[in-house]
């Protein structure tokens, strides 16, 4: 059977994503988490295993599911699910651009994610520095990563508005960081294009930095 095809082209953790995204959808949250917390545990055990995924997008859906569901409090664990879950989400963007289910789920991870992602953005953000600018750095670190991850979700959103007229609470998140914009949080960008391009480069350093720490490295020890 075609069924049987597919299962044997998948990988194990892209069965348990699809097997977790299919209770979901029947409203079977407990079933649904066991999923989650069991593809969790593979990828920490073999984190090599994302290097041959066939369906990021499963998976970056499946880990995005593990924020939405609080799978975890522990500040660690969920700057790992929303690290995998952003690279993931990035590589399924990167073979379907015009997908705005992806972008959708990406805005996801950002706003669920944001407390634990921000560790990720400050490790990109503060890269290269010397010293003396790294303890510069430091003392606005929280700012300064939280303010990016804004104009990352800003970039997604003007990507796709369809997402933010089908859903209020993008539309609202979209409508409060253009205020962002009209009170110069993002200098040295000004405009909404300039916010757009400055969002643009953190979504390619993220990806570079997330591509080469998980997938090269296989270091998900967030």
């Amino acid at each position: 059977s075609l069924r049987h095809i597919n299962l044997m082209n998948m990988t194990e953790i892209e069965i348990l994503a699809q097997e977790a995204i299919k209770n979901i959808e029947h409203r079977n949250t407990k079933d649904t988490n066991i999923l989650l917390v069991n593809l969790y545990r593979t990828v920490q055990d073999t984190p090599s295993c994302l290097q041959t995924v066939n369906d990021y997008a499963l998976l970056g859906k499946s880990f995005t599911l593990m924020l939405c569901n609080q799978l975890s409090n522990d500040i660690d664990t969920l700057q790992t699910i929303s690290s995998i879950a952003y690279l993931c989400l990035s590589k399924a963007i990167e073979q379907q651009p015009n997908n705005p289910n992806l972008y959708k789920d990406r805005l996801l991870v950002m706003n669920i994610g944001h407390n634990a992602f921000k560790y990720t953005i400050m490790s990109i953000l503060s890269q290269g520095m010397d010293g003396f600018s790294s303890l510069m750095f430091q003392s606005r670190a929280d700012i300064q990563s939280r303010d990016a991850i804004w104009q990352m979700e800003f970039s997604d959103m003007e990507k796709h508005t369809s997402i933010c007229s089908s859903f209020p609470f993008f539309e609202d998140r979209r409508k409060f960081i253009i205020d962002k914009i009209q009170r110069q949080f993002f200098l040295p960008a000004k405009t909404k294009n300039e916010v757009i391009a400055q969002g643009e480069e953190l979504h390619e350093k993220t990806y570079k930095y997330l591509t080469r720490r998980i997938l090269v490295e296989e270091d998900i020890d967030f």
